[in-house]
């Protein structure tokens, strides 16, 4: 009897591209791309497996005043005007 958790492709890697790093809608990152968490935005700096290290470096000027912007950062687990890692699932590549 086959254990279901043991590898049976021989342990080659996958070469198959479904290991890409892919934002909530579907859309691949790369880095370089502009992304967004919420209100806030910046470009993607490095990629280390699924999580991509970012300096959010600016806001939604429109529905957040630089007074409220700690407050939303925290709400939307961002570090804002920082650098922090964050899952690629839980960002928008923005067009």
């Amino acid at each position: 009897m086959s254990d279901p958790n043991e590898n049976n492709n021989n342990s080659k890697p996958d070469t198959s591209g479904s290991n890409k790093l892919i934002d909530q809608y579907g859309v691949q990152i790369n880095v370089g791309d502009r992304v967004s968490n919420g209100f806030f935005y910046r470009e993607v700096q490095k990629v280390d497996g699924g999580r991509i290290l970012v300096y959010w470096d600016s806001k939604n000027n429109l529905y957040i005043s630089n007074e409220d912007a700690d407050y939303w950062a925290m709400l939307s687990g961002v570090r804002y005007l920082s650098s922090s890692w964050v899952n690629a699932s839980t960002l928008s590549v923005e067009s």
